[in-house]
């Protein structure tokens, strides 16, 4: 059996903490009930599959109805006047 370390944040109110309650959300909802009794490779292929889709697929509102990755492309063109910082989202 695996275990995991749940780390409580310092806040408790949820509506301070929108952006872990997103990603609570979507783990909740969209990974543990695939991988429920399933072998670590699917636990890392599910998890990453669902990373991929979080971060090239799912549009946001606060970032324009882009998903991230848009999002980011948006930025590198330069028509946003934001400062610009890339990330690489895909997992190693």
């Amino acid at each position: 059996m695996y275990h995991c370390k749940n780390d409580v944040l310092e806040r408790r109110d949820t509506l301070q903490n929108g952006h872990a309650e997103q990603i609570n959300g979507l783990i909740k909802h969209h990974f543990i009930p695939i991988v429920k009794g399933s072998t670590v490779p699917k636990i890392r292929g599910e998890l990453k599959r669902l990373i991929h889709v979080y971060n090239s697929e799912r549009k946001q509102e606060r970032l324009l109805w882009k998903s991230p990755v848009e999002y980011e492309q948006y930025l590198a063109s330069g028509n946003s006047g934001q400062p610009l910082e890339l990330h690489n989202f895909e997992p190693k």
